[in-house]
């Protein structure tokens, strides 16, 4: 309506919303009551106008959501989605996984920031960039943060960043980011990005759930939480995770001296390329390793492991406990409580400086 008719209507009957053109002018020492709730445009239009405006965009956006819904049931993955919404958004958007690597992006818009320029040409964030997310706390954000996370110019790049993250089993998995650079970030775009994220989470659900790698963690989790400890139903589910249940183990924990400034999933990923064998899972921010060894002498080629994955613990300012070996999967919640007493054990030997004559390794 006109904005003469909103106010006559505000005034009378409080509480609705009116998207109005403006037809007069009024007092800033007027009832501000009288404005409460209306959106007022500043055209010299006919009413028929915006009516038209309003309905051309809900019809955009009622396509852009059955389009999407469309996409989920013929099973599409995140660049399907991310394309979708190139012209509702018209913002460069990508999507990474734990450690930051990129997965999906829009394509046919591109980014103008210089930390998403130099991510683009490597594929992923670097060690310096995320040295910077950490000196601006962001990953401190992130994990207290369940929602949309809007990051003023300046606290990680030139324009607003609008971002949310996907967990699973309690971690951080898949993190969505909007470089408000085309388009100004409003609370419009907001509500707009949190429908997309909608979709996106039961694409990412459904992913979580078909992973093979979900198979052997949820296994694994089960056993450590002590939600799991029948040895037959161990076997059994350790057949379909593709992990042996009888042979020669052991355990690592791994813990971080500052959990709110380490990424997880990167420490994960670049243990893996050390460990390609063993089975790893991060759990309530630390990180156990299954070993498994072809031979029983197994105390050596832990000792290896060992050596090589040094230098990634003193980079991330990680400590590490190492269990007894064992035989039987069964066996793995009291080798991590192994691992765990090794681990107090050898912070207290090193505060104290009471080495004796301990065996070093």
């Amino acid at each position: 309506c006109q904005l003469s008719k909103a106010i006559e209507r505000n005034i009378e009957t409080p509480g609705y919303y009116y998207a109005c053109i403006r037809d007069i002018f009024m007092d800033d020492a007027e009832d501000a009551r009288a404005f409460a709730g209306c959106i007022i445009i500043n055209e010299n239009k006919e009413v028929s106008w915006l009516f038209n405006i309003l309905q051309k965009r809900f019809m955009e956006i009622g396509d852009w959501v059955d389009r999407m819904r469309v996409a989920l049931i013929n099973n599409c993955d995140y660049q399907q989605l991310v394309e979708l919404c190139e012209p509702i958004f018209n913002n460069f958007i990508s999507i990474f996984d734990s450690a930051y690597t990129l997965l999906a992006y829009t394509k046919n818009i591109p980014c103008h920031d210089p930390v998403n320029i130099a991510m683009m040409e490597k594929g992923y964030h670097s060690d310096e960039t995320l040295q910077k997310f950490r000196d601006r706390k962001r990953f401190e954000v992130y994990e207290h943060e369940q929602g949309v996370v809007v990051s003023p110019p300046g606290v990680i790049a030139q324009y607003e960043i609008v971002t949310k993250w996907c967990r699973y089993g309690g971690e951080l998995r898949l993190q969505v980011v909007m470089e408000c650079s085309r388009t100004p970030m409003s609370l419009a775009s907001v509500d707009l990005f949190e429908i997309f994220m909608d979709h996106i989470e039961i694409c990412f659900l459904r992913q979580q759930r078909t992973n093979p790698s979900q198979i052997y963690s949820s296994l694994l989790t089960d056993i450590l939480n002590g939600d799991l400890d029948n040895p037959f139903i161990i076997a059994e589910r350790a057949k379909a995770a593709n992990i042996p249940f009888s042979g020669h183990f052991n355990t690592y924990r791994i813990v971080f001296e500052d959990n709110a400034t380490v990424l997880v999933g990167r420490f994960v990923q670049e243990l893996m390329t050390y460990l390609p064998k063993a089975k790893i899972i991060a759990l309530k921010y630390e990180v156990i390793v299954l070993n498994i060894y072809s031979q029983q002498k197994i105390k050596r080629q832990s000792l290896m492991n060992l050596t090589k994955i040094t230098p990634l613990l003193n980079k991330y300012n990680a400590m590490c406990g190492v269990s007894e070996e064992f035989s039987s999967l069964a066996e793995l919640k009291h080798a991590y409580t192994q691992a765990t007493r090794a681990q107090t054990l050898g912070v207290q030997l090193r505060t104290l400086g009471n080495h004796w004559n301990f065996d070093r390794d």
